[in-house]
């Protein structure tokens, strides 16, 4: 090759070769504005994501405050029912100790060891309940676990964020439920031994009288309070008051249940009748299905139709397979957050029992809908020979037993024991004695379908 032509072959190559870099630096530079828009996409993503992320801290936030306010408004209703109930044993204690005094002064001897054995006879349970309501231990664990939370959430906010984030999201979100979860313990207690003998079962009577102050205006007492009957259309002369129920032939017991075990009987005659027990802070002017002892979480009920016995609570009936009896036991293990309901011959026979927590005192509660419905409860004296005087049940009774998660707002999960109930929808009729006119014709009837629309009773 000619000194020319290499020279000629020399130029070419570096045309070749600039042609090259100018293509590299045309490259690069989209390469560049590659690189900028996607570090501009990625920046609007993860700006996004840190929205997000500080979205969720403040809902996190709120709710660990929600949760706050709850706890402190349960432990203030907590205190305020047991004060209530603290008062009522105050009262009681007075006319004991009175009744005490009386006894103490008779000069004859006779009369005294009269006196006394009628006294033993009518003693209660004068158990008095701790007045300890404190947070305090339970808000040190709150701080423990929110302090504890937010160290986890910082050790992910580190470099290695990026290759994490999705698994972030995932943890964020469980470590909010572990918050919720973590400050409500266990509550394990031991007691004695479950009362089974119908001797047993008295061993724990109470005294339970109706409450005029909440009896709905067609509902009649009589026999001391004892004995609660529906006079529908005949309106009683009671005096208004925000205690009373204002739309359903309800009333509560004057005493209160918490902290140990009681017992009560009581004799009923009528075609359709509740009997239960629900906190005081019962709706007492609501015309909806919560303002019943059947309609909320926090009442647990018997209904009678004059052909069989259901058991409610939450607004689910569970149908209960059993013979007719004309006394019902009512026994409430508080402690154990059990309420448990007897059909009482000269033997207790399981009708249904209810399985939960008791964070307030309960109140004995009667619903009569319908007119010339009666209630009576049985004095404590008057329960050994009384039941003597009733009729054996037309059949044995196939007793249910349920366990039940009480959650307000969500729905009851059943289990019965011996044999799985079926949940269904209750489409049923029921005529309020509050609507009864004097004709005995109904002016109004509550309809309790799957909605549970409730119709707001007019009085006569």
């Amino acid at each position: 090759m000619s000194p020319q032509e290499e020279i000629q072959q020399i130029v070419t190559d570096y045309d070749w070769k600039l042609k090259s870099a100018e293509n590299s630096i045309v490259k690069l530079e989209a390469n560049s504005t590659s690189i900028q828009n996607s570090v501009t996409e990625a920046r609007k993503s993860i700006d996004l994501q840190f929205e997000e992320l500080q979205e969720a801290v403040k809902k996190a936030h709120t709710k660990v405050l929600e949760f706050l306010d709850q706890r402190e408004k349960a432990a203030i209703n907590q205190s305020v029912g047991i004060k209530t109930h603290l008062e009522q044993k105050c009262n009681d204690l007075k006319k004991t100790k009175a009744k005490v005094e009386g006894i103490s002064k008779h000069k004859s001897k006779s009369s005294f060891l009269q006196e006394y054995c009628e006294f033993k006879k009518t003693m209660g349970d004068d158990t008095i309940p701790s007045v300890y309501i404190g947070l305090k231990d339970k808000l040190s664990g709150i701080r423990k676990v929110v302090t504890e939370s937010t160290e986890k959430l910082i050790q992910l906010l580190q470099p290695s964020y990026i290759d994490t984030l999705e698994e972030f999201a995932k943890e964020d979100e469980l470590l909010i439920k572990n918050v919720v979860s973590a400050i409500v313990p266990a509550n394990h207690r031991i007691s004695a031994p479950e009362p089974s003998t119908r001797e047993e079962f008295l061993k724990y009577k109470s005294n339970v009288t109706w409450d005029p102050v909440t009896a709905h205006c067609f509902l009649r007492l009589l026999q001391n309070n004892r004995k609660v009957s529906n006079a529908s259309p005949w309106q009683q002369s009671y005096p208004e008051c925000p205690e009373r129920f204002e739309n359903f032939c309800q009333v509560l017991s004057a005493e209160s249940f918490y902290v140990s075990r009681h017992y009560f009987e009581a004799e009923f005659k009528g075609d359709l009748l509740y009997i239960g027990v629900t906190y005081k802070c019962i709706d007492r002017k609501g015309s909806e299905s919560n303002s019943t002892i059947t309609g909320n979480d926090f009442s647990w009920t018997l209904k009678w139709n004059s052909k069989e016995f259901s058991a409610w609570h939450s607004d689910v009936e569970i149908p209960i397979k059993s013979g007719k009896f004309s006394r019902i036991g009512v026994y409430i293990d508080h402690q154990r957050g059990t309420v448990e309901f007897y059909g009482v011959t000269d033997s207790m026979t399981l009708l249904h029992k209810f399985e939960g927590a008791f964070a307030e005192p309960l109140y004995a509660a009667i619903w009569l809908p319908k007119k010339e419905n009666w209630v009576t409860i049985i004095a404590p004296e008057n329960m050994a020979q009384a039941v003597e005087a009733l009729p054996p049940p037309e059949t044995k009774v196939s007793p249910t037993t349920s366990k039940e998660t009480i959650t307000p707002n969500t729905k009851t999960e059943v289990t019965i024991s011996t044999t799985t109930v079926q949940i269904i929808k209750v489409e049923n009729t029921i005529t309020d004695a509050s609507t009864v006119s004097t004709d005995g014709k109904p002016n109004n009837q509550i309809t309790m379908e799957s909605e549970k629309t409730l119709t707001k009773i007019s009085t006569v």
